[in-house]
């Protein structure tokens, strides 16, 4: 965006996937992308000078001082979730904030309470929301075209620690302390469309499996059995050290099922829904005005697997809309035809998970308790 442009000013603390996705993202939403925020001086400014922002500080309250700042992302660890967005809030910023929200539920609550004294728009970035058959699929249910919900299957494996040569993982992402592992990184999303599309959470019983033999105190992998308030059953799995990748997502009701496959002419997910008429695959909904993708940023055969595979998603349309919902809801504009996860959304994915790491530790069902208004 150039420097005549009207859009609300913003700038981003994170200096990886912050520029890969978020400044990339926020500048095609039309903000004004005015300061980029890191830790370390040397690379803040490489980074700021390589994707254009002007300012690169090493303080966060610098940031927050910049005339006309509106609103701030944070893409950092999760452990800096939280100190970041009260000091954002405590100036009245709108926030957009990584997933997870916090490191604990309890944390989670005191963003929320922050954020709605503030009086400003607070997101956390779940733009899984976005993706067309996502969007179809949670349609398709409120219209009732399943019918009584059954059943559900969400499986996803992916390889950024399957071989121990290539990972490139970031240290934080080794401890649970600091909000690391499959569970919270990766779960948090399928939490988040379980919650928006199908249903609130009622009980977890599950498994976490650790990577002790990748130096990681945190899980690299889940299984999760789950019920829903309104009586569906579900299985929710996943390991970040599969060889290949795999995402599948699979409900059943009583008069129909829907499933997501992969096109293989576009590599695109697919919604399709079978009953008795057949199967038919569902086309994006007319009102999603979905953008075209970003830039794919370089990588090579040497490129750590953790960098590669942000650097392929980091362009894709969600993070885009997801971006343009915070501008619409900054600017007072209708929300259109996705609701964005917000702080209240957050700490409840929190609650999902602690109860499901409880569940771990004492071998036994959870129950959650409701969220709170």
């Amino acid at each position: 965006m150039d420097s005549n442009s009207t859009g609300p000013q913003v700038a981003v603390a994170g200096t990886n996937f912050g520029c890969l996705a978020h400044v990339r993202a926020l500048r095609a939403a039309g903000f004004e992308v005015v300061a980029l925020v890191g830790r370390d001086a040397r690379r803040t400014r490489e980074r700021a000078d390589a994707f254009g922002v002007p300012k690169a500080l090493t303080a966060f309250d610098a940031a927050l001082e910049l005339p006309g700042l509106d609103a701030v992302a944070i893409s950092t660890p999760p452990e800096a979730h939280r100190p970041l967005t009260l000091a954002a809030l405590a100036k009245h910023k709108h926030v957009l904030c990584e997933k997870p929200l916090a490191l604990t539920a309890g944390e989670g609550r005191e963003m929320l309470a922050a954020a709605r004294r503030a009086g400003v728009v607070h997101m956390v970035e779940h733009q899984f929301r976005f993706r067309p058959h996502d969007v179809a699929l949670r349609r398709a249910i409120q219209a009732g075209e399943l019918g009584a919900l059954r059943h559900a299957t969400y499986v996803l494996d992916a390889s950024i620690c399957a071989d121990p040569l290539r990972m490139g993982i970031p240290e934080w992402w080794y401890e649970s302390r600091r909000g690391g592992g499959w569970l919270r990184n990766l779960a948090s999303h399928l939490i988040d469309l379980i919650r928006y599309t199908v249903g609130e959470f009622e009980w977890v019983s599950a498994e976490l499996s650790f990577g002790t033999d990748r130096s990681m105190n945190a899980d690299d992998g889940y299984s999760i059995l789950f019920r829903l308030r309104n009586g569906l059953q579900g299985v929710l799995q996943g390991s970040c050290r599969a060889w290949d990748f795999v995402n599948v997502a699979r409900i059943s009701g009583a008069d129909a099922t829907a499933s997501v496959e992969l096109d293989p002419q576009t590599m695109r997910p697919v919604l399709w829904i079978a009953d008795r008429n057949g199967k038919r695959a569902v086309p994006t909904p007319a009102d999603l005005a979905v953008p075209g993708a970003l830039d794919i940023l370089p990588s090579s055969q040497e490129t750590p697997v953790y960098d590669a595979v942000h650097n392929m998603v980091s362009g894709s349309p969600e993070y885009v809309m997801q971006a343009r919902a915070f501008r619409d809801a900054i600017e007072g504009r209708d929300a259109g035809p996705v609701t964005s996860a917000d702080f209240r959304d957050g700490v409840a994915h929190m609650m999902v998970i602690e109860a499901v790491e409880k569940s771990a530790q004492q071998h036994q069902w959870v129950r959650l308790d409701p969220l709170p208004e």
